[in-house]
């Protein structure tokens, strides 16, 4: 199988699991935080701020909960074990509303996908 092929059958489940890892009960659980980041993941935010995982554990957790409406999804799979996800974001906390391009690399280690790497740049609103 091609690597287009190969990304387009993961696409949906790789899509699918970025949008749990930012979904509202997510955000508020480590243990589920932890089964879909990896140990080693460094998230660099919009302010370009690099965060480590257990900063990520701490955090989010017990942040006010925000609305992020995701849209424009691709899937690139750059290795066997490797793939990354594209998208835009939009993300609403109380009455501010920011926008971000949006890139995460997953790697599947032990037959279970694992967000190792998530990066957010700021955009213009769309």
């Amino acid at each position: 199988m091609d690597t287009v092929s190969a990304a387009l059958e993961l696409e949906p489940h790789l899509i699918a699991l970025e949008k749990r890892a930012f979904a509202p009960a997510t955000r508020r659980s480590r243990e589920l935080l932890a089964f879909l980041i990896h140990k080693e993941c460094i998230e660099v935010d919009v302010a370009g701020r690099e965060r480590a995982l257990e900063e990520r554990l701490v955090r989010l957790p017990d942040e006010a909960p925000v609305e992020l409406e995701s849209r424009d999804f691709r899937v690139r799979q750059l290795a066997a074990n490797l793939c990354q996800v594209l998208y835009r974001a939009k993300l609403i906390r109380g009455t501010v509303v920011s926008h971000s391009h949006r890139s995460s690399l997953w790697t599947l280690e032990d037959h279970r996908w694992q967000m190792i790497h998530h990066q957010e740049t700021p955009c213009r609103p769309f």
